[in-house]
């Protein structure tokens, strides 16, 4: 059971990604599962097993992405560099307010260099999705951070046992 249950909890942030996150969305935002439990993972139990754990449900989902190809995985690797960095820095210690920082941090970055991605693929002629830089800065990028971040506080308690379980 214990090797099966890794499986089990993707295949759970996976649902939980594809089906319920864009039923509890609050007009452009919606919560990511995938990432708030990755960063839960990237603090409790260690980059090199969050980087193993997770980048197969970064690669399913980028394969379910209506946005082009790769957008999100590049997206995911922009906030495991970055949060790497700050890792040196920040989260030395494994507490409430490392994960919470690790929260608002990896929002912003994840969807700040989603909308960077596009707005590149847009400049050399790969994508016609139009985006005004400093409009989803407002719009997008804070109330998502803001709102995995909710969606992170509630759930703490759950995903740092599963997470130290799990490894």
């Amino acid at each position: 059971m214990r090797k099966f249950f890794p499986f089990l909890f993707l295949f759970f942030l996976f649902f939980l990604e594809l089906v319920l996150a864009p039923r509890l969305n609050f007009g452009v935002v919606r919560p990511n599962f995938v990432l708030i439990s990755f960063l839960a993972c990237f603090i409790f139990a260690g980059e090199r097993q969050a980087l193993k754990f997770y980048l197969p449900i970064f690669l399913l989902l980028d394969l379910y992405s209506p946005l082009p190809f790769a957008v999100l995985g590049l997206s995911f690797i922009a906030v495991f560099f970055c949060l790497r960095i700050f890792l040196l820095k920040f989260f030395r210690e494994k507490s409430f307010g490392a994960f919470a920082l690790a929260i608002i941090l990896g929002s912003i970055i994840y969807i700040g260099s989603q909308i960077l991605f596009l707005k590149f693929l847009t400049l050399i002629h790969l994508g016609n999705l139009h985006y005004d830089l400093f409009d989803n800065l407002l719009r997008l990028v804070l109330p998502s951070a803001i709102y995995n971040l909710a969606i992170g506080l509630i759930f703490f308690k759950i995903l740092k046992s599963a997470h130290l379980r799990l490894f």
